[in-house]
């Protein structure tokens, strides 16, 4: 894992249901990447057009998750986070199919947003709370 960002922004949010969200995330992660690749972890605090902020001024925290998946999706990103929903057919022997939709709902029961890109083999999780004012 390679980890950029630092931050002393707060969010309003469970730390059990943050804690099954991250979980789940890199429980996919582990399963899914391609052997022997990094995964990348970033921590950003962001205006609300998505653009950098400076310290203590921002209206967004960002938590952005990267990795190489081993096989290339044959589904849209956000197609991913509904039930059931396998992001190729390697992915059919192990799991619930309810991999991305657990921490999707969990995301946005505690007001955040949740997106997947998938472009090819390169897969990430954008995951946004609003920042808590101190």
């Amino acid at each position: 894992v390679v980890f950029d960002g630092e931050s002393d922004a707060y969010i309003l949010a469970d730390g059990r249901h943050m804690w099954r969200l991250m979980d789940n995330l890199f429980e996919n992660v582990c399963k899914y990447s391609l052997k022997g690749t990094r995964v990348y972890v970033a921590v950003r605090e962001i205006n609300e057009d998505g653009s950098e902020a400076n310290p203590g001024e921002a209206k967004k925290l960002l938590i952005s998750i990267k990795n190489f998946s081993a096989m290339p999706n044959t589904v849209q990103g956000n197609e991913l986070t509904e039930k059931f929903i396998r992001g190729d057919s390697s992915r059919s022997s192990e799991g619930s199919g309810l991999g991305l939709y657990i921490p999707k709902s969990l995301t946005e029961l505690q007001n955040g947003k949740f997106e997947v890109i998938a472009d090819g083999d390169l897969f990430k999780v954008d995951i946004t709370f609003d920042v808590l004012k101190k």
